[in-house]
């Protein structure tokens, strides 16, 4: 069973952003690696493989970003 909510201060969201972005770099290089590459049958499943892992992350990064309370004036402020 796992906890449903976690309490993470900004500096430790930031870490784990950070490491699901660098994991996303290291992805993408990875595909674009075997892609380049002559591509045998079970490199193919590799690569569907690493494509899935990167939706998700992706997935993931997209939700804690829309979960962030981002600044807003509390008055209108004018554009210029």
């Amino acid at each position: 069973m796992y906890k449903k909510e976690f309490r993470l201060n900004m500096r430790e969201l930031e870490i784990i952003e950070d490491c699901l972005r660098q994991r996303v770099s290291h992805l993408a290089m990875r595909i674009h690696d075997a892609q380049e590459a002559t591509i045998h049958s079970e490199d193919s499943a590799i690569i569907k493989a690493d494509l899935e892992r990167l939706r998700e992350i992706k997935d993931l990064l997209g939700e804690i970003h829309n979960q962030k309370i981002w600044f807003h004036p509390k008055e209108n402020v004018p554009l210029g």
